[in-house]
């Protein structure tokens, strides 16, 4: 299975951290959380993150645009739709991922 894209539910520190290692190996990432703006705060400390890498010498400035560019993020659960797997974040809500992301298991 070759894996291009993947869902990452919950913006808070473990999705946001495996949004921003998912997108610095080259996938590309779909951002969600119950609320839009929870969302873009976690793309947004990703970024504050990557920034830190840069200035430290840990990452090239084009790395850390084009991982940024991998992430993009969705309104609503159904952003993550058609994945094979998913990743979670915060915390595994089974209720979420049968009722509003349907598909293979």
């Amino acid at each position: 299975m070759n894996v291009q894209r993947i869902g990452v539910i919950g913006a808070g520190q473990m999705g946001g951290g495996i949004a921003q290692v998912a997108a610095q190996a080259g996938l590309d990432v779909v951002l969600v959380d119950a609320q839009r703006d929870w969302a873009e705060r976690g793309k947004k400390k990703i970024e504050v993150a990557l920034d830190k890498l840069v200035q430290k010498g840990k990452l090239p400035a084009d790395e850390r645009a084009a991982a940024l560019g991998r992430i993009a993020i969705a309104d609503g659960y159904g952003g993550c739709r058609g994945g094979r797997r998913r990743g979670w974040g915060r915390h595994r809500q089974p209720c979420v991922e049968q009722k509003t992301i349907p598909g293979p298991a």
